[in-house]
């Protein structure tokens, strides 16, 4: 089993930079949440619960809120962000509705929800199909994710990025990498698990998908 250990020491230095921005070199990073969040708003999110993966500083949990969700929990393996977030919400009067802890995607117990949503996670993630595993079953509505593509010339291309931006940690010793993982075989899990496509766009190299249940 791969460690996540460097996941959550990499975005505890990069905590209130780049992790809102998924600290990816890939070419449209920060306009990605907009259309995350229009795939969201087709899809419902108005009075539902929602598990946020890999939630960061919070920014994007607290856009949900401010979309209609009743509440939202976000789960990251970086002690500092979650505090960070968590002071956030404290500041904006949200911490009834939005709370955050410390934990592995792929391990953490996690109760029902009517959306799970992550961002940039699965890129950051060695193992995909461990934390399709955990988190498909919590998830009675709605599943929304953001990767990078894989496939074309688009995916070729963003394998490209994410090999040199890997071999740049290499050369500062930082033990933190990125994956372009297969897309398709993701798309089958959740088709395996009950769910169908219902919004599917790409922005740059990222690609938005919010699957609904049948």
């Amino acid at each position: 089993m791969t460690s996540t250990e460097p996941i959550g020491d990499f975005f505890d230095r990069e905590c209130c930079t780049a992790v809102d921005a998924g600290a990816s070199a890939l070419p449209g990073s920060a306009g990605v949440t907009a259309v995350l969040l229009g795939g969201l708003a087709e899809a419902g999110i108005q009075g539902m619960r929602v598990l946020e993966l890999g939630s960061g500083a919070g920014a994007l949990s607290r856009e949900l809120i401010g979309r209609g969700a009743a509440s939202v929990t976000g789960i990251d393996l970086s002690p500092m962000s979650v505090e960070h977030a968590t002071k956030e919400a404290h500041s904006a009067g949200l911490a009834e509705r939005l709370g955050y802890r410390v934990g592995d995607g792929a391990e953490v117990s996690l109760d029902a929800y009517d959306v799970v949503v992550s961002q940039k996670v699965f890129c950051c993630y060695p193992q995909p199909d461990r934390l399709l595993d955990n988190t498909l079953p919590a998830a009675g509505q709605v599943y929304a994710l953001v990767l990078p593509e894989s496939r074309g010339l688009v995916g070729a291309f963003a394998r490209v990025v994410v090999a040199i931006e890997n071999a740049l940690q290499w050369l500062r010793r930082e033990r933190f990498r990125a994956y372009v993982h297969d897309v398709e075989g993701i798309e089958r899990r959740l088709v395996a698990a009950g769910f169908e496509l219902r919004v599917a766009r790409r922005h740059w190299t990222w690609l938005v998908l919010v699957f609904a249940r049948r």
